[in-house]
């Protein structure tokens, strides 16, 4: 008897959805047709999209519910305040947002398109594809998130399937224990530099595993699943464990507080390569420019003058925020004080974010320290 062929996680989520597959396993290669849990997207990418929609005659989404529109990437107040194409971006999707009577959207300020949504909606073992770039983010919550063109995603709105040919995987196994006050941003940088921005991971699966999961909170997965489209992956996913399941439990809708599918790759699962990136005596890193695999240690940059600082955009979580404002909370104590040049912002992911941030005293630090405080927004990571 031919024994199944063990899974990778990505491909085990893939069989749980496939659409009349008649095996019991897939493998990289083939071609399927699957069941889409939810789409997502911002104004930015619903202006295209809307002609899309528009052509095919504006037909009734498949589930209004599981599609979820954020406004984002163009709504800083002043900006919004004065630039018709702006306003015109968001008005469209507000439209939209009626039009379809849309239960998971978003108004300008409330948060950036990822934040709320990993928080708290989804879930483990969900097939999410996005009209973005950063759609990877989920597999922070063990979901498998793709960015694609906007014209699959009102495709996948308006049919609820999708099809995909299964992708190679590689596997990035973290090694060691990570030094105290350390990182996401500091791991998938070290990744990045490593292994390099569109090589190994290009247009594969990236599944990433631990010696020491238990010491990555969602956010800290968050920031490395965000951060594989930098790595040149098509989506990059960690297995759900009591981690993930602290996180759904503390969610404000019951019921997003389980479910999904808790699946596991298979010990004898196929990757094309394996990579180890040691942590146990990293020290924090930073990437200069022009690429975000310019990767050096902060003790090789050290004198640097800045010209400013600016700490948000979606892959910098709640958890960076707290840890940011306390490294400024004992800098100020110490006697440190701000520089006169150059702007510093700080923009919290979400209102729910900002609110955390101020019941803990964090945002009067971050202005004693100089900083400007901004709504939630993509803000200078758009430009």
């Amino acid at each position: 008897m031919n024994k199944t062929p063990g899974m990778t996680l990505t491909e085990k989520i893939l069989l749980q959805h496939a659409l009349g597959w008649p095996k019991s396993h897939v493998q990289a290669g083939d071609t399927l047709t699957i069941a889409v849990d939810w789409t997502i997207a911002s104004e930015l990418a619903w202006n295209g999209m809307n002609m899309t929609y528009a052509a095919l005659g504006r037909p009734p989404l498949f589930n209004k519910d599981r599609f979820y529109l954020a406004l984002d990437h163009t709504v800083d107040r002043t900006t919004l305040a004065n630039d018709k194409r702006t306003q015109n971006l968001v008005q469209l999707s507000r439209a939209f947002a009626q039009e379809a009577r849309l239960k998971y959207f978003y108004d300008a300020n409330q948060t950036i398109m990822h934040t709320e949504f990993f928080r708290q909606l989804v879930r483990p073992g969900e097939i999410v594809l996005g009209a973005d770039s950063h759609t990877s983010s989920h597999g922070g919550m063990a979901a498998l998130a793709i960015g694609l063109g906007g014209a699959d995603i009102i495709a996948a709105m308006v049919l609820g399937r999708s099809w995909l040919q299964v992708p190679e995987a590689i596997r990035v196994h973290y090694a060691g224990r990570l030094p105290f006050g350390l990182t996401g941003k500091d791991v998938i940088l070290k990744t990045l530099g490593q292994l390099g921005r569109n090589t190994v991971a290009m247009e594969r699966t990236v599944e990433f595993t631990g010696d020491h999961m238990e010491d990555f909170s969602t956010d800290f997965r968050f920031t490395i699943a965000n951060m594989t489209a930098e790595f040149g992956g098509l989506n990059g996913i960690f297995p759900a464990d009591k981690q993930v399941l602290q996180t759904l439990q503390q969610r404000r809708d019951p019921q997003f507080r389980g479910g999904g599918w808790w699946l596991q790759a298979d010990e004898d699962a196929h990757y094309v390569e394996n990579f180890v990136i040691h942590l146990d005596r990293l020290p924090p890193q930073v990437a200069k420019p022009f690429s975000p695999d310019n990767v050096w240690s902060i003790a090789e940059t050290t004198g640097q003058k800045l010209d400013g600082c600016f700490i948000g955009a979606c892959t910098t979580t709640q958890e960076e925020l707290m840890l940011a404002g306390l490294v400024l909370e004992r800098a100020l104590a110490e006697g440190c004080e701000p520089q006169t040049a150059g702007q510093r912002v700080v923009v919290p992911g979400s209102i729910e974010i900002a609110e955390n941030l101020q019941r803990a005293g964090l945002l009067e630090i971050y202005r004693a320290a100089g900083f400007r405080v901004n709504e939630p927004g993509c803000s200078m990571c758009l430009g």
